[in-house]
């Protein structure tokens, strides 16, 4: 693909949309961003870029390429009018495939997906191959055209795969739970998204969540060699007993030497170890790999101890099943920051762990009043109206909890930009009410 002297839309001016755009202006081409959201045309202006605001057809079509940021959803109306005049529309994946000189490794998940990918990085970095974690991670696939690398190591979220058909040298699903509904419409079609990664792969390796209810769905989808991790023995690959890992009966690794927090943490350094070892990396050096790692910031992310109570960060929990995950891997009873935008689950699934791990909730966003509707049968549920507000009513009750977690269950766009913001606020709200 040639972007030189061609008008390129790139629509959706976020993390991606800039890199895109960067790279088609970089490269002779000549950008035109649209954009639903007014609010971002100064930001638009700052950087030169012809623009327009509200997603036109009639703009989007004078463009000789269409290349969609994954957050534009795939089946817009606004995109189908541009199919059905016969304009090139794809999705950031794909746009970026022809420029990049590497392996990929692409992992996809419903929870997991940004820890694996990094650990995996980091593993097959330490193990002495150029190695970099892009994609949805935060890190765009296109920052990485025209550099050899060995390996790229993509996570893709269901939006990617939805818009692309990415080839991939080591494929992996960790998991897959309710999660972005309300855009994909059902379990199903959210879940089949993400299995494209598998029917796409004519060679190479897969490593499966062996434990998953759709494993079964993935081995007849997937034609290449299948490993799996698992806390069941006898499958091929590694088998996860309590904290510690083995492959082919012997040890693979510990995980009470791991930085990271968590029984879940054990199922996504499985995956990487695999993965590694897939790519060519000696066992040793996965293992160090794994061991160096430093939890990535927002996911179970133990930031402080303060007047000698843990405080976690696990903003990245997004959906329930995540706060399950986090609830699992702490030991007493906590106070627990969750709410925001919902996503139109119920939170009865929560209610034994909240029963044995929570000593009382408070609730934030949208989603407070559900909240308290679904779980006050099985602990306390306070209201906050702000996350300022929450920190401040568990610092006054901070005498009855052995921690404090934020895992909110939701999505943060009622309230702050991105759960990073979030994820942020929560901490310093915490440092603040510390150092008072």
């Amino acid at each position: 693909m040639d972007v030189r002297n061609k008008t390129v839309a790139v629509v959706g001016f976020g993390l991606t949309g800039r890199a895109l755009a960067k790279f088609v202006a970089e490269n002779g081409g000549r950008p035109l961003i649209s954009e639903s959201d007014p609010s971002k045309a100064r930001e638009i202006e700052k950087y030169g870029y012809n623009f327009e605001i509200g997603n036109s057809p009639d703009v989007i079509g004078k463009a000789d390429i269409v290349v969609v940021s994954p957050g534009v959803p795939w089946k817009s109306e606004f995109l189908e009018e541009l199919r059905k005049r016969g304009k090139t529309v794809i999705g950031d994946i794909d746009f970026s495939l022809p420029f990049i000189d590497a392996k990929l490794i692409g992992i996809t998940g419903s929870n997991g997906k940004s820890t694996t990918v990094a650990l995996t990085a980091h593993i097959l970095k330490n193990a002495g191959f150029k190695a970099e974690a892009c994609g949805n991670i935060g890190n765009p696939l296109i920052n990485f055209s025209y550099k050899k690398y060995d390996f790229l190591v993509v996570e893709l979220s269901s939006y990617q795969l939805e818009s692309s058909s990415p080839r991939v040298f080591i494929s992996s699903i960790l998991n897959c739970t309710p999660d972005h509904l309300k855009r994909h419409g059902s379990m199903d079609a959210y879940c089949s998204c993400k299995e494209r990664l598998l029917e796409l792969q004519n060679e190479g390796f897969s490593v499966l969540n062996g434990d998953d209810s759709r494993v079964k769905i993935w081995e007849r989808k997937s034609r290449v060699e299948k490993y799996y991790f698992s806390r069941r023995d006898g499958l091929r690959g590694i088998f996860i007993k309590g904290l510690k890992a083995f492959c082919d009966g012997t040890l693979a690794f510990d995980g009470e030497k791991m930085k990271l927090i968590g029984a879940h943490n054990m199922e996504n350094a499985s995956a990487s170890y695999l993965i590694s070892k897939l790519a060519g990396a000696r066992d040793e050096k996965i293992r160090e790999g794994i061991y160096s790692f430093e939890p990535l910031e927002h996911r179970m992310e133990l930031f402080v101890y303060c007047k000698g109570k843990p405080f976690i960060n696990d903003s990245k929990a997004t959906n329930i099943d995540s706060v399950k995950r986090a609830l699992e891997s702490i030991d007493g009873k906590f106070a627990l920051i969750m709410g925001g935008q919902g996503k139109g689950e119920n939170y009865h699934s929560l209610r034994k762990l909240v029963r044995e791990k929570v000593k009382f909730i408070v609730a934030i966003g949208e989603e407070k009043e559900k909240i308290k509707e679904d779980l006050q049968e099985v602990t306390e549920v306070v209201i906050a109206k702000s996350l300022k507000e929450a920190v401040d009513i568990v610092f006054s009750r901070l005498n009855q909890v052995d921690g404090v977690i934020l895992s909110p269950a939701c999505a943060s766009f009622d309230m702050f930009s991105n759960f990073e913001e979030r994820g942020r606020k929560f901490k310093e709200e915490v440092l603040r009410r510390c150092n008072e």
